[in-house]
């Protein structure tokens, strides 16, 4: 009876508890200068997606370049979001995003609020290393605090407009985000799942 109680709690916590981890090299004229890793859990109604990369390149000095971001949603809507990005230990951008009352506040790193009136965010920028966006063509941007256009290519390839002016291209194979090319004023870096399936 022990044996069969702790099975049934065994298959509880695998039905109602889902996690995946996925790896990332990142790639500039190359060579290897540094990783990104994503983290997705799912457990009892809610869902939380995490992101967090490190890189270091060489221009004129180095520059290291850290990122994390983690976004919380509670049955398939977004409750919350924050993101930082830091370069060589400073912090060139954060915010964080809340629900509150049926509307969205935005704060950004120098304490700027805006109210945004989405009933429900369902798709957010970090969700793209987990899922494939065949119906979805916006994503709202931690970075920018904004919705992004996203356009497909065919051939499981998806191109997301920046406010910049440049895109950044998702490739997919069987709903799984093998590549992205990002796009920048200096330069191409290429983020490559370290063991592709």
């Amino acid at each position: 009876m022990k044996n069969l109680i702790m099975l049934g709690v065994g298959l509880l916590c695998f039905v109602f508890t889902q996690a995946q981890t996925r790896e990332y090299q990142i790639i500039r004229k190359g060579k290897s200068i540094g990783h990104l890793q994503t983290d997705y859990q799912k457990s009892n109604g809610q869902s939380v997606y995490a992101i967090e990369s490190h890189a270091a390149f060489w221009m004129v000095g180095t520059i290291e370049v850290d990122y994390k971001s983690r976004a919380v949603y509670s049955n398939q809507e977004l409750v919350e979001m924050e993101m930082e990005e830091k370069v060589n230990g400073s912090v060139r951008a954060s915010g964080s995003l809340k629900k509150q009352n049926n509307q969205y506040v935005h704060k950004t790193g120098n304490n700027a609020y805006k109210k945004l009136n989405n009933q429900n965010m369902a798709f957010h920028s970090g969700m793209l290393y987990f899922h494939e966006p065949v119906d979805m063509r916006k994503v709202f941007s931690d970075k920018h605090g904004k919705y992004l256009e996203i356009i497909p290519k065919g051939n499981g390839q998806y191109d997301m407009l920046l406010p910049s002016g440049y895109k950044n291209t998702f490739s997919y194979s069987d709903g799984v985000c093998k590549q992205i090319q990002v796009n920048h004023k200096l330069g191409t870096i290429y983020i490559k799942i370290k063991n592709p399936s």
